[in-house]
């Protein structure tokens, strides 16, 4: 696997070290052409590099808020539920059941809204490439 250099490493090569301490040199069209062409392929790699950490960024966001989205929304079903099978009991029996039904749908839904809360918080830091507003810095 190939290994990356670092960021404080400089991205010329040996021939463009060589053209950097030759600043009085003229150079030929075909040496310049050389040099821009060069430039461009080490600007090109850095830029996929670039969004290629950005897009394993958003799919790590992506996943973390779906997982909290999926807990939540198996959570309020589990209210719903919940909700449904002590309405059966109270039915069945007019006290006894209550204080458990509304212990279980209160703790699902306690947990229903903690996680949907998560996932909200998640969902922020969510960003679409071309949806990104310019920061003030830039």
């Amino acid at each position: 696997m190939e290994t990356e250099p670092a960021l404080s490493e400089p991205a010329l090569s040996e021939e463009q070290n060589t053209i950097a301490g030759d600043v009085d040199k003229e150079f030929s069209a075909r040496e310049q052409i050389k040099i821009v062409t060069s430039d461009l392929r080490v600007l090109i790699d850095n830029e996929l590099k670039y969004y290629k950490a950005r897009l394993a960024y958003t799919r790590t966001v992506a996943k973390w808020t779906s997982v909290y989205l999926l807990i939540s929304i198996c959570a309020f079903f589990g209210c719903i539920v919940a909700c449904i099978l002590g309405a059966l009991l109270i039915v069945s029996s007019y006290f006894g059941p209550i204080l458990g039904t509304i212990f279980v749908a209160a703790t699902s839904l306690i947990f229903a809204i903690l996680f949907a809360f998560i996932a909200r918080r998640k969902s922020k830091e969510f960003r679409v490439m071309e949806i990104d507003k310019p920061t003030s810095d830039e």
